[in-house]
């Protein structure tokens, strides 16, 4: 008794002591909370620290744009390649080679129109500053003038003429049609080609007659507009020329 402090019974203190490792012993068995100041305290290439992995929005808009939409390629997809490379600069996301193949592609796709336009435009017919032919090559219907000399497809088969395939060339060269008139037709609504012919039959005649070389080994020839073409620019005309009586070539104008 004399050794115990008083008010204190020693088998209460050796309670508290076992009391006390009983929370040693909790405590050993979880781990303790991080603090806020801990966690934001963390390395700053952990997990939480890194932005997202997948692939860049604007990459794939870029190839997507560039793969299937050339005309506007030029215009949306290297922008979007563009700025999708800057954004992936530094960062663990995905795409770069979709945003650098869809300005590839845009580039190759425009490149190939300009090539395909090119050769086109050199594939058609030349004027000098007359107005006159000098270089034979494709023409369409439009662009007929009068005293044109020009290659007709089919002619002697009376068939559908597909005026892609309408030829001009220089009155030198053999050609198997001359220009004499180009009538124009007014109105607004496409009168259909029987009535476009019962219009002009008449005055191609009469300007076929007028030609100063025209003998009874030629005759007359009309070329009438389809739909399409009459909704087209220069569509509201019907062409008249003079053709060999046997639809064969002739060199030199009739004309002159």
């Amino acid at each position: 008794m004399g050794h115990g402090r008083p008010g204190i019974d020693p088998a209460a203190g050796s309670g508290v002591s076992a009391a006390g490792s009983g929370v040693s012993a909790a405590g050993s068995g979880r781990l303790p909370r991080l603090s806020r100041l801990s966690r934001l305290s963390r390395h700053p290439g952990s997990d939480e620290q890194q932005g997202p992995t997948g692939y860049s929005g604007l990459a794939i808009a870029s190839f997507v744009t560039g793969l299937i939409l050339p005309l506007i390629g030029i215009v949306v997809a290297v922008p979007l390649g563009i700025v999708a490379l800057v954004k992936l600069s530094g960062t663990g996301r995905k795409g770069r080679w979709m945003a650098i193949s869809g300005i590839v592609l845009s580039v190759l796709w425009w490149v190939a129109v300009i090539t395909i336009a090119v050769i086109l435009a050199a594939q058609h017919a030349e004027r000098d500053s007359a107005g006159t032919i000098t270089k034979a090559g494709k023409i369409n219907f439009g662009d007929i003038l009068e005293n044109d000399c020009v290659n007709i497809p089919h002619l002697a088969d009376n068939a559908e003429v597909d005026t892609f395939d309408l030829e001009g060339v220089p009155c030198a060269d053999a050609h198997n049609a001359e220009t004499v008139s180009v009538l124009p037709v007014p109105g607004s609504t496409y009168p259909g080609q029987s009535e476009l012919d019962k219009q002009s039959s008449r005055d191609c005649v009469s300007a076929v007659q007028q030609v100063p070389g025209v003998s009874a080994d030629f005759r007359p020839y009309i070329l009438l507009p389809n739909k399409d073409i009459w909704d087209g620019m220069d569509g509201h005309r019907v062409l008249c020329f003079v053709v060999d009586s046997t639809f064969g070539d002739m060199t030199g104008s009739l004309q002159d």
